[in-house]
């Protein structure tokens, strides 16, 4: 797969095809790449030029991309964040008469997501009876992956229907998210098949979203999902700002183009193009080793406390 090749496609499919000087980027682009030991390099640096941070090319095992800078003064606690990130991991705990649900990232194929969703799923209804009064949903350490399994996971909190929309440079719609019968769709297609889960639809009841620097992509995706919804509250800290939808490419048996698309938005059309500020701001106090001690938590759990009362 010839670098000139990935590079036009770059260029047709980027959100910020609209704005950039492509002819001027082409020419850099060449001159580096030229005489570069490793050509796909030049793509790094094309993406710091269009401001991209989200996109990324994959050459032999290797992967090209303008990584997001950490926010000044934040770097220690990125740092402490990343390292809580599991993959396909499920953590959920109990707070009294409140759930607690840890949605990380999530990758793999069709079968390794129908089992993180079905285990997913198992593990709540094990440790979770109709007696819940509230949700704490924690995407602190989600960077990010598959949306669809992660709102297969929670869809007993929404309802069905559309969910998110995907729009291009000139606003045409790319693709359409949806919940339907206990799965997730996209364009009308199923993208998980786990059908209802074991918990009924609660849309009355409240939640709290958590949120940090690290939360990007589809963890901010989801946060997205529960905008608008009654009883709902965001807190925590301004995410990653990854608000980009991407669309993979496999160009060749060793390239793969990773492209921001879209912009994301939520079911009522609000898109969204910079990082989410929570409700409550809590920029402190992350205790993973000990959620007891969590100050985010302990925060969830005084506005659930706070909430019921005014009920």
């Amino acid at each position: 797969m010839s670098i000139d090749t990935v590079f036009a496609l770059v260029r047709q499919h980027s959100i910020y095809r609209k704005t950039a000087d492509w002819d001027k980027l082409y020419r850099q682009f060449k001159s580096y790449t030229d005489t570069a030991k490793n050509p796909f390099q030049g793509f790094r640096w094309l993406f710091g030029q269009l401001s991209d941070h989200h996109s990324s090319v994959r050459h032999r095992g290797k992967r090209y991309q303008n990584s997001s800078p950490t926010p000044v003064g934040r770097e220690d606690v990125c740092r402490y964040l990343r390292k809580q990130e599991r993959y396909n991991s499920v953590r959920i705990k109990r707070f009294g008469d409140y759930g607690y649900i840890a949605i990380p990232s999530v990758g793999g194929d069709d079968s390794d997501i129908r089992q993180f969703v079905q285990a997913f799923r198992d593990s709540i209804c094990r440790v979770f009876k109709p007696d819940v009064k509230g949700w704490i949903v924690d995407v602190r350490a989600n960077g990010g992956g598959n949306l669809f399994p992660m709102m297969a996971v929670l869809e007993f909190l929404l309802p069905d229907g559309v969910f998110g929309t995907v729009r291009g440079a000139d606003n045409e719609l790319i693709s359409q998210w949806s919940l339907q019968n206990g799965d997730a769709y996209q364009n009308g297609k199923p993208e998980t098949t786990n059908g209802r889960s074991c918990l009924k639809k609660d849309l009355s009841a409240p939640v709290v979203l958590l949120t940090s620097p690290v939360t990007v992509s589809s963890g901010e995706m989801v946060v997205m999902a529960f905008r608008g919804r009654k009883n709902t509250v965001v807190i925590g800290d301004t995410t990653g700002g990854l608000v980009t939808s991407n669309d993979w490419m496999d160009l060749s048996e060793n390239t793969v183009l990773n492209i921001s698309n879209g912009y994301v938005a939520d079911r009522f059309g609000n898109l969204y193009k910079t990082a989410l500020v929570p409700d409550i701001v809590l920029a402190e106090g992350y205790n993973f080793e000990n959620l007891n001690q969590d100050a985010h938590i302990r925060q969830a759990i005084q506005w659930l406390d706070a909430h019921r009362k005014r009920k």
